[in-house]
């Protein structure tokens, strides 16, 4: 599966979903602006986040290469050094992309007997404001699409996308950075030729006062909800809440150590128990992270936390452990890059009726810019989740846990200073604990978009 800029080019179902909204990357944006950033690699939209460097859990139907964005700026690169990128301007984005997918239910033999490959083709057109005023900013993209299936026309839908973030100062040292995204997508998570629309939304804040030294508070809040249109997948729809605050301290010789603490509540309101409780599960996290720049090409974040998660169903298990994450990011050179990442957490999923998943992700990313105009991206990433408290009546087999791999190469190449052109080919293998769930997709596809 592919994300970063190539994702708008694959079925909107299909690409990487998030479930916190401080879901993120993990590569710095480039030199160009967040507005340009958002239209050219309209994928992170697909992905739900801001722009911080934390471990993406994604639903149990992806399997994705989920670290590997490095290409994301590429465009954004290209264009500030052909000619400069524009600031608080309003920018169109047209393109149109083409899919082959293999595998476009992501089920096997078993499940769906027959050829499940299709061709998507998926024009659409992005529009992108970015406006600074001294200390403050804001960035709003919208994303306006519509997939046509060769085959399988049921899955036919229009894929739509809003997302803005911005930067409000306080004080001379406090600012409050809010974000949100909301997209409407075909998803059909394992259940075959389904239209199903499935509606997200984002939203989070944060409040901090850091200082180039010394102590600084940081307080965070979001809102996640997830909810599908077809009636038996109602199951699946989520409304997840976090707030965390902790207290830093920075020093510029050495770097930033951030302690907090934070709750986080997963509801599945449409799955009710005996007593007609919803479902879903409170977890609580304690931890530290430490972030450091080592030199101008080596920077890294390492955090480990405490997890205790509580079910409201008393059938399901609960979870007390160590979360984590961990990220590097190398440049060996001004044309190459090098991210590494591993991270292990506790989430909701709007794709599987669960209580909650205990997700581990593992991803290595190359980028090797060939000249201001052309990248290459090649991307690998591992994964292991654990679902627990699985309702049995949608599926008939328990799912359990699943393993996952993918790799994914992409090539794209700048014409002009406006028209792009991309590439990219994936293959992903999904071994879960029975086999009922597993697959294997390959995917291949072009795009051609331009810049106004």
């Amino acid at each position: 599966m592919v994300g970063g800029p190539f994702a708008f080019m694959q079925p909107s179902w299909a690409r990487p979903r998030t479930r916190r909204i401080e879901d993120i990357v993990v590569v710095p944006l480039t030199h160009g602006s967040y507005a340009d950033d958002m239209a050219w690699g309209s994928g992170l939209l697909k992905m739900r986040g801001g722009l911080r460097a934390r471990a993406v859990v994604p639903s149990s139907s992806d399997v994705t290469w989920i670290l590997a964005v490095g290409v994301l700026g590429t465009p954004s690169i290209a264009l500030a050094q052909a000619g400069g990128h524009e600031v608080n301007a309003l920018t169109v984005t047209p393109r149109v992309g083409v899919v082959y997918d293999s595998n476009v239910f992501q089920l096997n033999e078993t499940r769906f007997s027959g050829d499940r490959s299709d061709t998507i083709v998926s024009p659409a057109i992005g529009v992108s404001f970015d406006r600074t005023i001294g200390r403050n900013n804001l960035s709003v993209t919208a994303d306006l699409g519509y997939e046509f299936h060769r085959r399988f026309k049921s899955l036919d839908q229009a894929d739509v996308s809003v997302s803005g973030r911005g930067s409000l100062g306080v004080t001379a040292l406090c600012a409050v950075s809010p974000s949100g995204t909301w997209t409407v997508q075909q998803n059909n998570p394992g259940t075959g030729a389904v239209k199903n629309s499935q509606a997200a939304q984002n939203y989070s804040a944060t409040l901090s006062c850091q200082r180039p030294f010394g102590l600084f508070p940081s307080i965070t809040a979001s809102y996640q909800s997830t909810t599908n249109s077809q009636e038996l997948l109602s199951l699946f729809d989520q409304h997840t809440a976090s707030v965390s605050g902790g207290i830093g301290y920075a020093l510029p010789a050495v770097g930033t150590l951030l302690i907090s603490v934070g709750t986080t509540s997963i509801r599945q309101p449409n799955r009710r128990s005996v007593d007609g409780a919803a479902d879903g599960s409170d977890v609580f996290n304690l931890g530290a992270s430490f972030d450091r720049a080592v030199a101008p090409r080596l920077s890294f974040s390492v955090g480990a936390r405490y997890l205790s998660v509580d079910p409201l169903r008393a059938t399901t298990q609960d979870y007390v452990g160590a979360g984590y994450n961990a990220s590097v990011n190398y440049h060996p050179s001004p044309r190459v890059s090098l991210v590494a990442s591993a991270s292990r957490d506790v989430s909701g999923t709007g794709d599987v009726a669960v209580s909650y998943v205990l997700a581990s992700n593992y991803g290595l990313t190359g980028t090797v810019n060939l000249s201001q105009l052309t990248s290459f991206n090649l991307a690998a990433q591992r994964f292991h989740r654990t679902y627990r408290g699985e309702n049995p009546i949608f599926f008939p087999v328990a799912r359990g846990s699943e393993s996952g791999a993918s790799l994914t190469g992409s090539l794209s190449h700048t014409l002009a200073h406006r028209v792009q052109l991309s590439a990219f080919a994936t293959y992903t293998n999904l071994d879960a604990r029975s086999d009922y769930y597993d697959y294997k997709r390959f995917q291949m596809g072009l795009s051609a978009g331009a810049r106004f």
